[in-house]
């Protein structure tokens, strides 16, 4: 009798833990495709619309030409 009551309890504990699991799974989704409709509907010419990508400046955190790459058979035979 002991079996089946623990039997029971675990059958019920593991379709409540799909239950939170598929729950969790679907809001996710859904906020997913909440955000892919706002990125698809979005005016990409709008300065405050998120593109996806950053645009970076390559001479703006170092000089350009301000750094030399140096091969490592140079720096070992130097040292």
């Amino acid at each position: 009798m002991f079996a089946l009551v623990l039997m029971a309890f675990l059958i019920l504990l593991a379709i409540a833990s799909l239950s939170v699991l598929a729950d969790s799974g679907l809001r996710w989704w859904s906020a997913f495709g909440a955000l892919r409709q706002q990125l698809a509907s979005a005016d990409r010419t709008s300065p405050q619309a998120p593109t996806g990508a950053r645009h970076r400046n390559p001479g703006h955190a170092r000089g350009a030409g301000s750094h030399k790459l140096t091969p490592r058979a140079a720096l070992r035979a130097a040292a």
